[in-house]
């Protein structure tokens, strides 16, 4: 009878057994330029609140802001001789090619304002979901690189308990379940992942349980408990 019951709590996980977990940012992200360039503003320090699409930091863009200017002229100029040669071929007053030639400077013009465009919207960072500033890595007027990190931008608002089950234990819950967590309070969270691997190193399964924390009760980075079923 024992040798049935120890074979029992082998095969099957305890019901309300406890296993730690580790909570884990949702989103975390790095932002920083697509180019070389001098800091010009910076609008939020560490612990803000940024909501989606705000202006973070500017680089110096007063060179993209000329070219635009020049290209704007540019377009108008192109765009009128455009529009004059179209009269004048439409009275057959000037060849084709010759009006073709001005149409086509007229478009070649509306793109290059558009690049003009988009290299001004380069030295501007927006905010890509609404977040908090967890670490200011750089300081106005400092010369950054293509590519280097600025800010480092939290949603906190959802975290993931990371846990490693055993792969029997993995067995006993099911992606869409919800399960209890713990620490100095509770909650429960929502499994969404569970890996169809198993580690070769530790023989575990990695699980990942969402955790609504528009609260702003839970913190990444601590220890909880993951109770399975």
């Amino acid at each position: 009878m024992k040798f049935f019951s120890a074979l029992i709590l082998l095969i099957c996980p305890l019901i309300g057994e406890e296993i730690d977990a580790l909570l884990i940012p949702y989103r975390l992200v790095e932002l920083g330029f697509p180019k070389d360039g001098i800091i010009k503003e910076l609008r939020f320090r560490e612990g803000d609140q940024v909501p989606s699409g705000n202006l973070m930091a500017l680089q110096d863009d007063l060179s993209e802001k000329l070219r635009l200017e020049h290209a704007s002229k540019v377009l108008e100029q192109r765009r009128f001789d455009a529009e004059s040669h179209q009269k004048l071929f439409d009275k057959n007053m000037v060849s084709k090619d010759v009006f073709l030639e001005k149409k086509l400077a007229h478009e070649v013009s509306i793109i290059e304002k558009k690049r003009t465009e988009v290299q001004l919207e380069e030295r501007r960072l927006l905010a890509p979901f609404d977040g908090i500033v967890v670490r200011l890595s750089r300081q106005k007027r400092e010369w950054t690189r293509s590519g280097e990190v600025v800010f480092h931008l939290l949603d906190p608002a959802k975290l993931y308990a990371e846990a490693l089950l055993e792969p029997q234990q993995a067995k006993s819950i099911r992606v869409g379940q919800h399960l209890n967590l713990r620490n100095r309070s509770e909650t429960k969270g929502v499994v969404e992942f569970i890996s169809p691997l198993i580690d070769a190193t530790s023989n575990l399964v990695r699980v990942k349980v969402a955790v609504d924390n528009q609260a702003l009760k839970w913190k990444a980075g601590s220890v909880v408990q993951l109770r399975l079923p």
